[in-house]
């Protein structure tokens, strides 16, 4: 018994002493600061950054396995994020080799791009539940990192372009507003969350005044939608009692009432955001609209139309482009600029089912944890939530910012759920 207790010592101290730990930390760090800064995966710095991700990530993973598996003898554990990467990347590879797309290289570069950030976020996902007091550390350093991409638009296209950020050509003002709200609503939620923070809260205060600025000049409505769905998911569960929830509920009626006093009447702000908004509004109720909101719901009817085509199986990642390249009815080559249509038309109903599983995982397991009124459940269901919603306007399955959120928020989920009989199931434990 002694041997094997100095046995295990040794492996521990030879594991510790590697540091693998450490490194696997700060190279998601690096990961981070790289998606947040580029404009694209496909970027030199997101490549090398990945790179040390997989190298790292995978010395890391076989000191944990050969000293907790082998040495310890400990059954190897897993969840349902896991299971869900290797189907998706399965399911769409199959697609390839059966002959079941439209274009097999535009599906082969999807799929790629979508493979190399489902392999960081398991790396990132089995960090993290070997070491969930690390958690707060990566949504801190986004919250630094998100507005690294008004940097990088100042220095690309100038000053100038914040206010006019529609009109600068290769400028896709929804990206960087994306990254602003991320860094935003983590911001908030240190703030909410965070105890030990005093004078430093003026600074996470100053990173969500930052981005709130950079969001509002980009005019992203789908912004407003995630800050609007995660905020009010978060103050309506946190209430400790009913009468604090109904409080909650009338705070987020005032907030609205005027926040849409000041879109409709003020000039300036009108002229940023709240015209788009009303004619959003305006596009769902049938009625006239503006250019962008009718394009996209005639994307959506053109989806919907491609898919009845060929509803089982699909046409294959990036399908939907390929589709509207070659028809006669397109004038312009779009994406769906919807996840859902997006994935129905690339994957077919069998694809739709097995990549939108992992969200009815989260979305079962978040409903069920809901009543604890944890601050973090609530904000990242919230958030969750919120990111399901607004793809309805966005195509996400390759974004690797939005990616790594989903990530954390199935990690919160699933760590806050471990003792649900229901999280077993779905994700509950495991390394």
């Amino acid at each position: 018994m002694e041997k094997e207790l100095g046995k295990n010592f040794r492996a521990a101290t030879f594991a510790k002493r590697q540091g693998f730990s450490v490194f696997v930390k700060y190279a998601i760090a690096l990961y981070l600061f790289a998606i947040f800064f580029c404009y694209s995966s496909g970027d030199t710095i997101v490549r090398v950054a990945r790179v040390v991700v997989f190298g790292v990530g995978a010395a890391y993973a076989f000191t944990r396995i050969l000293l907790h598996n082998v040495i310890r003898g400990e059954k190897v554990k897993s969840n349902y994020y896991y299971f869900w990467c290797f189907i998706v990347i399965l399911y769409f590879a199959m697609q390839i080799t059966w002959g079941y797309v439209i274009d097999a290289e535009a599906s082969k570069r999807f799929l790629l791009s979508t493979l190399y950030s489902l392999i960081v976020n398991v790396i990132v996902l089995y960090y993290l539940v070997n070491n969930p007091e690390q958690f707060l550390f990566f949504v801190k350093f986004i919250c630094f990192v998100a507005p690294l991409s008004l940097l990088r638009v100042y220095l690309t296209y100038g000053f100038d372009s914040f206010f006019e950020s529609r009109q600068v050509e290769d400028l896709n003002a929804n990206g960087y507003a994306l990254r602003a709200v991320i860094g935003m609503l983590f911001s908030l939620h240190v703030i909410f969350t965070d105890e030990k923070l005093r004078t430093a809260k003026l600074i996470y205060w100053g990173l969500a005044l930052v981005n709130l600025v950079l969001m509002a000049l980009a005019a992203s409505r789908k912004s407003y939608v995630l800050i609007l769905v995660t905020l009010v998911t978060y103050l309506l569960f946190t209430g400790k009692s009913f009468l604090k929830s109904v409080r909650n509920l009338l705070i987020i009626v005032a907030i609205l009432v005027g926040v849409y006093f000041a879109l409709t009447k003020i000039s300036f702000l009108y002229d940023i955001i709240g015209s788009r908004i009303e004619s959003m509004i305006m596009g769902f109720l049938g009625q006239d609209t503006d250019s962008s909101t009718s394009t996209r719901l005639k994307l959506i009817e053109r989806g919907i139309m491609y898919f009845k085509e060929h509803p089982v199986w699909g046409y294959g990642l990036d399908g939907f482009r390929t589709l509207e390249r070659v028809s006669a009815t397109a004038s312009n080559t779009y994406y769906a600029h919807n996840n859902f249509i997006e994935i129905l038309v690339a994957g077919g109903i069998v694809g739709f089912i097995v990549y939108y599983s992992l969200f009815f995982v989260m979305l079962f397991g978040g409903i069920f944890s809901i009543e604890k009124k944890d601050k973090t459940l609530s904000f990242f269901f919230g958030l969750f939530l919120a990111l399901l919603i607004s793809e309805y306007g966005m195509v996400t399955y390759y974004e690797p910012q939005i990616q790594f959120v989903y990530t954390l928020c199935f990690f919160v989920l699933r760590l806050k759920n471990r003792k649900n009989k229901r999280s077993l199931i779905f994700g509950g434990g495991g390394i």
